[in-house]
């Protein structure tokens, strides 16, 4: 048990060391799953969730828009891959990136699991970056 153990803590810590070069992931102590994740995408498209047929996470109270990302690293709270494409489900784009036209840019986004009593929900933290 104890040998299994020592094992387990060095591949976890082996994993963070290789995985967590430019992003960040956090987890809340003794669960599996990360609470939160930073990584980099590119904004494919945006538009009015009403015109929108697909899969979409929402991410916001009252989602009125589709953000489409390209992801550029994985984001381990949704459970997808560096090259995945995601759908968001937002509720203002002007609010998350300002009068700018976000399309072809890299953005540096966190996704945010929270845990309710109705189940789980994922929140887009607003402040991202670009470059």
């Amino acid at each position: 048990m104890i040998r299994i153990t020592r094992n387990l803590l060095v591949l976890v810590a082996l994993s963070a060391v290789l995985t967590g070069c430019g992003r960040t992931t956090t987890q809340t102590p003794g669960e599996n799953t990360p609470t939160s994740s930073t990584f980099r995408a590119r904004v494919v498209a945006v538009e009015q969730i009403t015109r929108f047929s697909g899969t979409v996470i929402p991410v916001a109270n009252d989602p009125r828009f589709v953000l489409t990302l390209e992801l550029l690293e994985p984001c381990d709270v949704l459970g997808k891959s560096a090259g995945a494409e995601i759908n968001l489900g937002i509720h203002s784009p002007s609010r998350l990136f300002g009068s700018d036209d976000p399309i072809g840019l890299e953005w540096t986004f966190t996704v945010e699991r929270r845990e309710t009593e109705s189940g789980v929900s994922y929140w887009l933290d607003d402040s991202g970056s670009y470059r």
